[in-house]
């Protein structure tokens, strides 16, 4: 069991996007957390419940999530949204392979004009899926670091064009280096607004 943590800001405008395991222990906040956010003041746990949902916990208050619910938790300029992933494996034709909401259509251009023919993008949680001409043309765009590995890491997401379970992958370009997702048979490529800003450079 997963839950997608989306970070924003007081106007709104997206921050940060994590995928956190509900287990024992996983926790947001300081003083020692996988994501500290000074803002909350206090750790907000998020545990297991009894009916296959979760529980979030913040100071006194207590709320339930069932899977596929959405929350909303502000602190002052701080706001949080919190999806309880209805599969383990998320996505499939046509979904966000982080979150599975429906992907929108969009025009390939910007930093990936030389590469990207076809963009896709998620509502919910910012991601992007671009498709490249093809692995010749991306080499000179970026460096896949893990290509070569008699290994790979495969991450409970499916790509949104065959269904198969993406692969993990070390993306280098000029600017820095990413872990994004990648699906080889149909050169798609998963990065969210962190791995973007990382590999091109950009602030986001």
């Amino acid at each position: 069991m997963r839950v997608l943590v989306d970070h924003r800001d007081a106007d709104g405008r997206h921050l940060a996007t994590r995928v956190l395991p509900v287990g024992g222990g996983t926790s947001l906040g300081p003083p020692n957390s996988p994501w500290p956010l000074p803002e909350l003041g206090a750790r907000l746990s998020i545990l297991p419940g009894d009916d296959g949902g979760c529980v979030l916990r913040w100071m006194k208050h207590e709320r339930r999530l069932a899977r596929g619910e959405s929350v909303a938790f502000r602190v002052e300029a701080l706001t949080l949204t919190l999806t309880l992933l209805v599969d383990e494996v998320v996505g499939g034709a046509g979904a966000c392979p982080r979150c599975g909401m429906s992907l929108r259509r969009l025009l390939g251009g910007g930093a990936y004009r030389s590469v990207a023919r076809d963009v896709a993008r998620c509502g919910r949680c910012g991601v992007s899926v671009l498709e490249l001409e093809d692995a010749g043309a991306s080499l000179g765009q970026f460096i896949d670091r893990t290509a070569q590995d008699w290994y790979f890491v495969s991450v409970p997401h499916r790509c949104p064009k065959c269904e198969q379970l993406l692969r993990r992958s070390e993306l280098t370009t000029r600017h820095g280096t990413s872990q994004v997702e990648r699906c080889e048979p149909c050169a798609l490529l998963v990065l969210d607004d962190a791995d973007q800003a990382t590999l091109t450079g950009r602030r986001t």
